[in-house]
């Protein structure tokens, strides 16, 4: 169980992470977090609670430091509506849990006390004692995760790390003139 920090509709990255706002002196960038929009908010925040959003959580331009500064904070998982494509992206690259969830500020307000069940697929408001469903990741987010899986090393692949054979050796194009089971003769 944790609190939720509510915030609306269209929240940029510019706004989770400030472009003028820079590391603190040990590198740190949580203390700015979502400054733009609540000056208390890093302050605030304790490990594992919830940011709840409207549509198109961390739209706009691209900032590199948005997901990276939200998980800094400790939070445990960013609950919206929709998000920002490139946040999307790079919440799940850094390990930023990040999950749809319709109609979830009609649901929830701020300090509302919320647990995620994602084996049930929804979300508690132990509040208010509403729940609501879990959404599922776009199609492209699922096709890359996919895709990611596959790119592990697999027992069955070789382990030696010998370096890969280049692009022109895999098409046929160094490989000798005998080797595709045609004879040349000089004269060819």
């Amino acid at each position: 169980m944790s609190t939720a920090h509510v915030f609306g509709d269209d929240v940029t990255a510019a706004q989770i992470f400030a472009p003028d706002r820079v590391p603190t002196g040990d590198g740190r960038l949580a203390p700015h977090c979502l400054a733009a929009l609540d000056q208390s908010f890093a302050e605030r925040v304790t490990p594992g609670d919830f940011v709840v959003a409207g549509r198109e959580f961390g739209c706009g331009v691209y900032r590199a430091n948005a997901a990276p500064t939200l998980r800094e904070t400790g939070v445990g998982a960013v609950l919206a509506e929709s998000f920002g494509r490139l946040f999307l992206r790079d919440a799940i690259g850094v390990g930023l849990p990040v999950v749809e969830v319709p109609d979830v500020t009609a649901h929830v307000a701020d300090g509302d006390v919320l647990t995620v069940d994602p084996a049930a697929g929804e979300l508690r408001n132990e509040t208010t004692g509403s729940t609501s469903p879990l959404g599922s990741y776009p199609a492209f987010v699922t096709w890359s995760l996919r895709s990611t899986r596959q790119h592990r090393v697999r027992p069955d692949r070789r382990t030696d790390h010998r370096p890969s054979p280049s692009v022109a050796d895999r098409c046929g194009r160094n490989r000798p003139a005998t080797g595709r089971g045609v004879e040349l003769s000089e004269s060819d």
